[in-house]
């Protein structure tokens, strides 16, 4: 009888912890205030004529996989194209005068130059390098 009431007792035990594994720790109401809109910060990412092809396809592939899990979406801007594109309008306002170089603007508009020089010298893995870093 006593070992019946034990065992009944474990087999209690048990299932309650199982059901409390279970539960998700986070109810409605914690959920309710998460904001899942977030904007995305923008890299626009500068070159010219002068850039050469391999230059650019390095630069491409270093930003997808330098800003992989980060919400920075990112673009290369050519400066010999006539066409509209976004990012263009950041440069009236910005210092650059070589090229490559980049400008991040953040959801709210405000902006930072950023020097690719000292990154392009260590190649693909420099640029994923610095981008890691924003």
């Amino acid at each position: 009888m006593r070992n019946t009431r034990r065992i009944g007792i474990l087999v209690c035990v048990a299932m309650v912890a199982h059901f409390v594994a279970l539960a998700c720790e986070y109810n409605v109401r914690d959920v309710g205030f998460v904001d899942l809109k977030t904007m995305p910060y923008k890299l626009y990412v500068y070159v010219d004529a002068d850039t050469a092809a391999d230059t650019r396809e390095m630069l491409d592939d270093a930003l997808f996989m330098g800003l992989l899990d980060s919400n920075i979406d990112a673009s290369i801007v050519d400066m010999g194209s006539d066409e509209i594109i976004p990012g263009k309008h950041l440069l009236k306002n910005s210092p650059l005068d070589s090229y490559p170089a980049a400008i991040l603007e953040s959801p709210k508009g405000y902006t930072q130059v950023l020097s690719l020089d000292d990154a392009l010298a260590g190649g693909a893995d420099g640029v994923e390098e610095k981008l890691t870093g924003l």
